[in-house]
Parts: C-alpha cells; structure tokens; sequence
C-alpha cells in the first residue's frame, strides 16, 4: 500500500487546512465571546498558517536550480 514515504506536500496542505479552520473558530469565538485571550489564540493560529506557507514557498524554492 504504502511505500514509507510521506507526502510532505500534502502534510503541510493538511495541516495549514486544519490551522486555519481552527483560526475561524477561534476568531468568531473571540468575537462571541469578547475575549481577548481568545483573539490571541485566533492570531497564534494564523501565524501558524504563515508558518505553512513559509514551508511551502521553501519547497518550491529548493526544487529549483541553483541561481
């Protein structure tokens, strides 16, 4: 099935879904609620996504050929 190798792609797409699904609930948690520590998270979250992207331009980036 599965020949040991992990998509690091698709673990990164996955995990930047799931973080910024968790930024939304947060966020409208923090707006409900009016917390602050709530907005805090919500941010935490979406710098958790920044890190994913930052991933993802950093694997394209090592694909290409040395300039």
């Amino acid at each position: 099935m599965s020949s040991g190798h992990a998509n690091p792609i698709k673990a990164i797409l996955l995990a930047l879904g799931a973080n910024f699904a968790i930024f939304v609930a947060k966020l409208f948690a923090a707006f409900v609620t009016g917390s602050g520590a709530m907005m805090a998270e919500a941010v935490h979250s979406l710098a958790d996504c920044g890190n994913q992207g930052l991933l993802l331009l950093g694997i394209r980036q090592a694909r290409r050929p040395p300039s």
